[in-house]
């Protein structure tokens, strides 16, 4: 006879499970926010039309997960097909959903504060990852719309014009709290 009850044990592990899973989300948001500045501001542009965006990426995962159907049907040869369009679906997303971020860093900055400063982007990325944690809201719907919209915009911003642009010099060492600057002016700041 087996018992299954909850112990604080397994309590405290399903709680360090969902704090790790939103500290993770919330820095790989920031992570592709700081690596890729013009294309997250391509991305919160393209988030300007989240129905569009929404769609795109809907049909895109569907369409990844008939190719991950079909290759895991392939045996051994399937399985790394299935990882690199598990993995690339999944990058796309959390970049396009830092485009989010640029849009909610915009929306959240204080009195006196640069929407691309750093914190700005950090309580952007944390409001919205501590949505994700709320129970049903968070898990069936936030996170959902959240990452399939990313997807979208960032499939958007993939085949989006690269605008002419004269290169920017940034300083040796740029100011503390500052990040790199997007490429052109956010329309909504």
């Amino acid at each position: 006879m087996q018992d299954n009850y909850f112990t604080s044990a397994t309590v405290w592990m399903i709680v360090w499970l969902l704090i790790g899973a939103a500290v993770t989300i919330a820095s790989s948001l920031l992570t592709a926010r700081t690596l890729f500045p013009a294309f997250a501001g391509r991305c919160a542009a393209r988030c300007g039309t989240p129905v569009r965006a929404f769609f795109l990426g809907l049909l895109t995962v569907a369409a990844a997960a008939v190719l991950v159907g079909i290759s895991t049907k392939a045996g051994k040869i399937g399985q790394p097909v299935s990882l690199v369009v598990i993995g690339l679906v999944g990058l796309l997303a959390l970049v396009g959903v830092s485009g989010q971020i640029v849009r909610m860093a915009a929306r959240t900055a204080q009195d006196g504060e640069s929407a691309h400063s750093w914190a700005a982007s950090r309580r952007a990325a944390t409001i919205l990852t501590l949505s994700y944690i709320l129970p049903v809201a968070g898990w069936v719907v936030i996170l959902p719309l959240s990452l399939i919209t990313g997807l979208g915009c960032a499939l958007m911003s993939l085949r989006a014009p690269m605008p002419a642009l004269a290169p920017t010099r940034l300083p040796a060492r740029m100011p503390e709290g500052v990040m790199p600057p997007l490429p052109h002016p956010v329309p909504w700041s």
